[in-house]
């Protein structure tokens, strides 16, 4: 008995699944989430959205920045909850103007379908007086606290990076 207990705590403290039991302790073993596949299918889903507004200019292009808070299994889906900057830029007389920007946070609802994640529903804040209520609604306590620090933990300065990576390849 205590060899079998002794390879089930190892089992558990290196995230793999237990042989025999749990022994009273809480433990779930890690699930797959497939991060980077569901990132790409939201970056497609917010891409497709931009790419549908009206265009301002001929040549505008629109690029999103992701920072990941939470993916949540549920029954057969994923809650994704992140943050993001959205913002499109066009070239004018060669030189590089953003025409559009939005940084806001997000509720992802997205399905595993033919080997592919997809994003199936979306869920943002309200402007104004609604924001605060809506962002209990949405978002969990925990994911609010840090979404609170967006503008003092570095993550906008990142994103913008990360932005203009994408813009200083594309352009």
């Amino acid at each position: 008995i205590g060899l079998m207990f002794f390879i089930d705590v190892n089992r558990m403290n290196n995230n793999k699944p237990v042989v025999f039991s749990t022994w009273g302790f809480k433990y779930a073993p890690l699930v797959d989430l497939h991060e980077e596949e569901i990132i790409s299918g939201v970056e497609n889903y917010l891409l497709e959205k931009k790419e549908s507004e009206p265009k301002h200019h001929e040549n505008e292009k629109s690029f999103v920045s992701i920072r990941t808070y939470l993916i949540e299994e549920k029954n057969n889906h994923k809650l994704y909850i992140a943050w993001v900057l959205e913002e499109k830029y066009y070239l004018e007389n060669n030189k590089i103007k953003q025409d559009s920007s939005s940084s806001i946070p997000y509720m992802f609802v997205v399905e595993h379908t033919n080997d592919k994640y997809k994003v199936t529903d979306s869920r943002i804040p309200r402007d104004g007086v609604y924001y605060a209520e809506d962002m209990k609604n949405i978002f969990p306590r925990s994911v609010r606290k840090d979404m609170d620090e967006i503008h003092n933990d570095g993550t906008i300065k990142k994103l913008k990076m990360d932005i203009e990576k994408q813009l200083n390849l594309y352009f």
